[in-house]
C-alpha cells in the first residue's frame, strides 16, 4: 500500500513539473523575442528596412544573441537585393555594407555555426 501511494505521488509531481516546463517554454523568449518574431513576419511579407528596426530592438534587448544579427543582417541584404533591382546602387551598397557588419558580429558570437561563415561569404560575394 505504501508504495503504491509514494509511486501515486512521484507520478503526479513528475506531471506537475512536465506541465511547468512546458508552460514555461511556451512564454515569448526574453530579450527581444516578439521583436524577433516581428521581424522574421515583416521580412516575410518583403518589408525589409521594418523588419531590420525590430531585429535592432532584439539586438538592443540581447546583444550576446547571434540570432538577432544573423535576422537583420538577412534583412539588411534582401534590402540590398530590392534596392539593386530598383537601380538604387547607392541604397544596395549601404545596405549590403550593414548585412556584412551583422555577418561578421554573427560569425564573432557563433564561431562553430557554419552558417555564420555562409551568410558572410554570400554577401561579400555579392557586395563585389
Amino acid at each position: 500500500m505504501l508504495n503504491k501511494q509514494i509511486i501515486t505521488i512521484a507520478t503526479a509531481l513528475f506531471l506537475w513539473l512536465t506541465a511547468v516546463h512546458i508552460a514555461l517554454a511556451k512564454k515569448p523568449a526574453a530579450g527581444g523575442g516578439n521583436h524577433m518574431q516581428r521581424g522574421i513576419e515583416l521580412a516575410q511579407q518583403k518589408h525589409f528596412d521594418e523588419a531590420a528596426a525590430e531585429f535592432t530592438k532584439a539586438i538592443e534587448a540581447n546583444p550576446k544573441d547571434p540570432r538577432g544579427y544573423a535576422n537583420r543582417g538577412t534583412a539588411y541584404r534582401q534590402g540590398a537585393r530590392a534596392a539593386a533591382a530598383a537601380g538604387d546602387s547607392e541604397g544596395a551598397s549601404t545596405r549590403y555594407q550593414s548585412a556584412m557588419a551583422d555577418f561578421a558580429k554573427y560569425v564573432e558570437l557563433a564561431p562553430k555555426d557554419a552558417s555564420a561563415y555562409v551568410e558572410r561569404g554570400e554577401t561579400e560575394v555579392e557586395l563585389k
